[in-house]
């Protein structure tokens, strides 16, 4: 067998998935900041409403924040995206990478004193084969107890994203006798992460408490963390400013002056696989036709695209993947012309999310490019729960979506584009290029990874069930009081080292 117990992850990892916004229950009402001299509390602001802390349910990206200190995972990694021990101290993977053994923390137990265990690993695989995520472990074909801290994973066939995977929600584990009440367990979820959940506020805030008795002598360093859901930047930098935030997760390009000069902010940015995409109901006109969708892709031009959109801290896309061909450049002649193959004069409807300025001046742009083009687009802006609760029930034409690339671009893909997959959403059917995304997921060989995301971009550019628009760097803004605060590259904040001065 050979040993893996840390190793560079195959892509890059990032953060940010687009899920709706659901109702919660509320256990505590937690309106209020701390005061600005409170150094027991952390108070961090997240712009997306929480979809729900099941973390095999979930999968907006601020529910992501949440999570990552809510649950432990098997996989960690660290703050470069290298695997690290999390729940796993160690792995080995057999020569027909058909079967993973993971060796477990001692000594570890949940919130509410269920122990940690290789029979807790073992319900919460079986747990997660009836819920949205299911896709993720969908190649564990069975889980063996070998002892009470030995598991073992048997694969139905080669998963080279099966680390990667567990290193996200599907690595979470939550505490099996708990969860059996689903709906409980949403509103008040138990891992065995460095803080505990304490309420939430529905649309507004979630409060953690320290959790007494984490495996990690010394850590969490702050007694109680409040996220607060704030869309607007603006409003963000502000509230940072009066001194009633200690972190934000996401800043625009356009804040970034008043952070840089005041003294008593930082700014943090890592680059990341976040990607800005205009995706395609392929299953419907009009995009059922792909000279529509190839029109499409033809009058966009990127470059400005992400020059309006984020400025400097974006990179125009050659395609899905970063670095993979060259960036199209826009031709609206190709465009008029295959409109005029498709014999229908190209009209469609794009959604939006009407809470974020950024995708607005984005949506704006591309109207305008589409026209030059013949190409009539009407902008559908709409709060984002109520945009992706559109998306979802299929009844849309095309969609402006972030793509965050976790836990790779290429299972990412995978899920979006691939009927097996678990946010498969757009219709797509090209057998050619399931298979060509099936093949990307299972590999595991990084020598043939690069081969193989060239091939899933020349499909892509052929057959176009997305536009990727741009890839931007993930900024966030720190007060300098704050303590231990790291970038990870994934974005997900991890807080359990992290203090205020």
């Amino acid at each position: 067998m050979r040993s893996r117990i840390a190793r560079p992850a195959f892509a890059a990892l990032a953060a940010a998935a687009l899920l709706a916004v659901t109702g919660c229950q509320v256990d505590v009402d937690t309106a209020g900041g701390p005061p600005s001299g409170d150094d027991s509390t952390l108070t961090v602001a997240i712009d997306r409403s929480i979809d729900s802390l099941d973390p095999h349910e979930s999968g907006s990206s601020g529910d992501r924040h949440v999570l990552a200190n809510i649950f432990d995972r098997l996989v960690e990694t660290d703050v470069d995206g290298g695997f690290v021990p999390g729940l796993a101290t160690s792995w080995e993977v057999s020569a027909d990478e058909l079967s993973y053994t993971f060796r477990l923390r001692e000594g570890v137990t949940f919130h509410n004193g269920e122990a940690f265990d290789a029979d807790a690993v073992a319900a919460n695989i079986e747990r997660m084969r009836d819920l949205a995520r299911s896709d993720e472990i969908a190649t564990i074909s069975s889980v063996d107890v070998v002892d009470p801290l030995t598991v073992r994973f048997r694969l139905s066939e080669p998963f080279g994203g099966l680390l990667a995977t567990l290193a996200d929600r599907a690595g979470m584990m939550v505490a099996p006798e708990a969860a059996r009440d689903r709906a409980a367990f949403a509103a008040h979820p138990v891992g065995t992460g460095p803080f505990e959940f304490a309420s939430q506020t529905t649309g507004d805030s979630v409060t953690l408490t320290r959790n007494e008795d984490y495996w990690t002598p010394g850590t969490p360093t702050v007694d109680r963390v409040v996220f607060r859901i704030i869309p607007d930047t603006d409003a963000k930098v502000a509230r940072l400013l009066a001194g009633e935030l200690d972190l934000v997760d996401t800043v625009s390009p356009q804040s970034v002056p008043r952070i840089e000069n005041n003294d008593s902010l930082r700014l943090s940015t890592r680059e990341l696989t976040f990607n800005i995409r205009v995706y395609f109901n392929s299953g419907r006109a009009p995009f059922d036709d792909v000279r529509l969708r190839r029109a499409v892709a033809a009058a966009i031009d990127r470059t400005e695209a992400a020059r309006v959109a984020n400025g400097e801290y974006a990179v125009p896309a050659p395609g899905p993947f970063p670095g993979v061909g060259q960036v199209p450049q826009a031709d609206p002649d190709t465009a008029r012309r295959l409109a005029a193959e498709a014999g229908v004069a190209p009209r469609f409807s794009m959604l939006v999310n009407a809470d974020d300025p950024a995708q607005s001046r984005l949506a704006q742009t591309l109207q305008s490019q589409l026209a030059q083009a013949g190409i009539t687009m009407e902008i559908d802006a709409r709060e984002y729960g109520a945009m992706l609760s559109q998306y979802r029930s299929l009844d849309y034409d095309a969609i402006l979506l972030t793509n965050s690339g976790l836990p790779t671009l290429g299972e990412s893909y995978y899920r979006n584009f691939h009927p097996d997959g678990s946010a498969y959403e757009s219709g797509f059917a090209d057998e050619t290029v399931h298979e060509h995304l099936a093949a990307l997921r299972a590999n595991s060989d990084e020598a043939r990874g690069p081969e193989l995301e060239r091939r899933l971009a020349d499909d892509f550019a052929r057959e176009v069930p997305q536009v990727t628009l741009f890839f931007f760097t993930d900024l966030k803004a720190v007060s300098q009081r704050v303590q231990g605060f790291q970038h990870y590259a994934d974005g997900v904040l991890r807080l359990a080292k992290v203090g205020r001065a």
